[in-house]
């Protein structure tokens, strides 16, 4: 029998909450009160500017602002402190203080998510593959000498600090974690060499040689990082990451009492405590009540994670139009890994596969359309570190900028998207891949008229400059 992909949907327009709830698959007005009041915390923190060390607000005065008794707030500050975004500072000049949230702990809590969810080793490949070309298309851009690799980092995480872009960091260190051949970074010496290959051929710009060579490179864990001495939170960050790799064929496990996690990961009341806030928070663990009780691990929803990226890209004021050129390009990736995977398949499985996204395309409307259609490219990369940074992004972009409230060229939109998909089955990837930024680009040039700047299309397409992801 045939199988259809066929998901119809009514267009969005003008409800910037319900469009965030169809993308990342959380409520904001559904929330527990807790979870609504970090939510509002966060958001006002990101209005404000993302101050990092001043005070927001005193507790009394936040609680009457937000609305809530002081048992939520509490229970809402634990959350944010959890993610490392915000701190209450005691004291007579205390209350609510900006943090900024660490690379390392996103990166890990990233990592957890995609452990408890079942990554596969193969996926973790799928995954290292994607970066290096997101990579080296970053890099295509960047001008003048590269930074010098810092003892225990990994190539990967060195070429994501070259290309400065904190998305790829995370992304890279996660990819190292997530990596079971337990491989550190070796000797200086031989990181170096490597690296400066890989710099000498991105500066004569043979991206196709770098790229080559950046494949080679094995998948290490970077102890750029670790330090002898670890505070509460980086020790808390690598026992809910335990705890999740010890679990990590179960979607459902019973891990009992905080006395037997303490036994087990770390004798430490405070470090145990933080750990289970990071999982819950990431919506992986939950507590049974009753006799009995303790914790339970369970197969977590995307929203968690995208909570955690909320922090850092606010935290680095981020717009939703910077983040769009790393959308482009984890678009074209996505596709270029979904058409590897699609000319695999035997042809009556790939004409199946092509009809499915043609009814994708002719059943629903914009912009969900668009969204559905990286969707079911991902589903076919089979990529899920990807998918969920995609993911983690466009939410953030909604979340801080919303969506156009009218869409007004539905059926060229269509056209477009319907080019892609006979691209892929005449087997032409990269006729695929240009007619996907081609429409990005004209995406970007509405939303951006919208918000009365004007940007030719020809502008746009021209700095993303030429794909290496055909290589």
């Amino acid at each position: 029998m045939e199988k259809s992909h066929l998901i119809e949907t009514e267009p969005v327009t003008g409800n910037i909450d319900e469009f965030y709830e169809f993308v990342s698959g959380e409520s904001r007005l559904a929330a527990n009160a807790p979870g609504h009041t970090a939510w509002e915390m966060e958001s006002l923190t990101a209005l404000l500017g993302w101050p990092v060390g001043e005070v927001i607000g005193r507790e009394a005065e936040l609680r009457e602002q937000f609305g809530v008794s002081r048992e939520t707030f509490r229970e809402a500050l634990r959350i944010v402190e959890s993610r490392g975004s915000l701190r209450m500072r005691r004291g007579w000049a205390g209350g609510l203080s900006v943090e900024r949230p660490q690379v390392e702990s996103v990166a890990t809590a990233f990592a957890a998510f995609l452990s408890a969810n079942g990554i596969t080793q193969s996926q973790v490949k799928r995954g290292a593959w994607a970066l290096d070309r997101m990579l080296i298309e970053r890099l295509k851009q960047r001008r003048g000498p590269f930074p010098m690799p810092v003892k225990g980092e990994a190539v990967r995480e060195w070429l994501a600090r070259a290309a400065d872009e904190t998305l790829l960091s995370v992304y890279a260190r996660a990819l190292g974690r997530l990596s079971l051949t337990e491989e550190t970074v070796g000797e200086v010496a031989s990181t170096l060499a490597v690296a400066g290959q890989i710099a000498a051929a991105l500066s004569c710009h043979d991206y196709g040689a770098a790229l080559r060579l950046l494949s080679l490179a094995p998948i290490e864990h970077s102890n750029a990082c670790e330090e002898p001495s670890r505070g509460t939170s980086a020790r808390a960050a690598n026992v809910a990451m335990r705890i999740i790799r010890q679990n990590a064929n179960a979607h459902s496990a019973s891990l009992g009492s905080e006395a037997v996690l303490r036994t087990k990961f770390d004798p430490s009341r405070a470090v145990i405590r933080q750990a289970v806030r990071i999982l819950q928070d990431l919506d992986v663990l939950e507590a049974r009540k009753g006799r009995g009780g303790g914790y339970e691990l369970k197969q977590p929803s995307a929203v968690g994670v995208i909570r955690q990226f909320f922090p850092l890209l606010a935290s680095e004021h981020r717009t939703p139009a910077g983040l769009v050129d790393l959308m482009w390009d984890i678009n074209a990736v996505n596709l270029r890994q979904a058409a590897v995977s699609l000319f695999a398949m035997e042809p009556a499985e790939q004409a199946t596969e092509c009809r499915g996204l043609q009814e994708l395309i002719d059943h629903n409307a914009e912009p969900q359309r668009f969204i559905l259609l990286q969707q079911a490219f991902a589903r076919l990369a089979d990529s899920p570190m990807l998918d969920t940074l995609a993911l983690c992004v466009v939410s953030y972009q909604i979340r801080m900028g919303g969506t156009p409230t009218q869409v007004p060229t539905q059926e060229h939109y269509r056209a477009r998207e319907t080019d892609i998909v006979r691209a892929l089955i005449a087997r032409d990837a990269g006729r695929a891949e240009q007619t996907l930024r081609q429409l990005q680009a004209e995406i970007t040039e509405i939303a951006l008229q919208g918000k009365g700047i004007s940007m030719p299309i020809s502008s746009l397409v021209v700095r993303s400059g030429r794909s290496v992801t055909s290589v």
